[in-house]
């Protein structure tokens, strides 16, 4: 590779750590990919390159080095869409998944205390990711998934136990469960 230094968002690093280190790359983090890409596009120095997707190679006018890179052929990028009116299945027999976050409260064993009302009801968490609060190391909200739609008496009973811990507290949306998690 002709290339010296990757640009790209975090996330993808972790997507494509063989591809850098058997092309002995130096990563560069980004906040984005198509942002990357623009920064590649606007500094134009050769040993630069971005990790991003053919959509921004073309609005950025740039040539795509490399293809299908990642480290895991079966990894999946999720995008959530946001916005006003909140739309929500209608609870049926197909599976979903809800979103939320939140902040809890900061006391000692907060996050083991907020999560019993899931073990107990049994209701499977899908995903857990911590970010810190804008310019703290002790305040966090947590991003989270789970199996399962808000109606359903044990996703309302675990909720309502976590509602207990938290500072703050927002559901992002209810959303049938793509087949792909089935694999």
């Amino acid at each position: 590779m002709f290339w010296e230094y990757q640009f790209l968002y975090e996330q993808k690093l972790l997507h494509h750590h063989l591809y850098f280190y058997k092309n002995n790359l130096i990563e560069n983090v980004r906040a984005d990919t198509a942002g990357s890409a623009k920064y590649i596009s606007e500094h134009k120095n050769k040993n630069d390159a971005a990790i991003a997707s053919k959509l921004s190679a073309k609005i950025y006018n740039l040539d795509i080095l490399a293809s299908n890179i990642e480290d895991e052929k079966e990894n999946a990028t999720r995008f959530l869409i946001m916005g006003k009116p909140v739309l929500q299945p209608v609870l049926g027999k197909d599976k979903y998944i809800t979103s939320f976050l939140f902040k809890l409260k900061s006391k000692p064993a907060a996050l083991y205390q907020s999560l019993g009302g899931f073990a107990i009801n049994g209701v499977n968490l899908t995903k857990l990711q911590s970010y810190p609060e804008k310019n703290s190391f002790t305040s966090y909200f947590f991003l989270c998934d789970l199996d399962g739609h808000i109606d359903e008496p044990k996703i309302q009973k675990s909720l309502e136990e976590l509602g207990l811990h938290c500072e703050d507290f927002h559901v992002l949306g209810v959303f049938p469960a793509d087949k792909f998690r089935e694999k």
